[in-house]
């Protein structure tokens, strides 16, 4: 896996040890129903208009939207690209 995303296995093994790997659906339920994803997608879609990702012609952050499991959306409630649920997961 590390030669096929063009990196070393050490590099491979480093970015592994970053990542959160939910192995139980209910782990992953959790994670899904906690703030940490908002907290996340906010940065992840900041840092994506920053680098014109949206395009040229996006207006601000708010352009797509995201929602999230307590029913709150981030951006564009009426444009939801992502959305994070545990309803698949519980």
């Amino acid at each position: 896996m590390a030669q096929a995303s063009g990196g070393t296995v050490d590099e491979f093994k480093q970015q592994l040890a970053t990542t959160a790997m939910f192995y139980k659906a209910a782990d992953a339920a959790t994670f899904a129903a906690s703030a940490k994803p908002k907290e996340t997608m906010e940065q992840v879609r900041q840092f994506s208009y920053e680098k014109g990702l949206y395009g040229e012609s996006a207006p601000s952050a708010d352009i797509v939207g995201i929602s999230f499991d307590d029913g709150s959306v981030l951006g564009d409630k009426n444009n939801i690209k992502l959305r994070f649920t545990a309803k698949y997961m519980q």
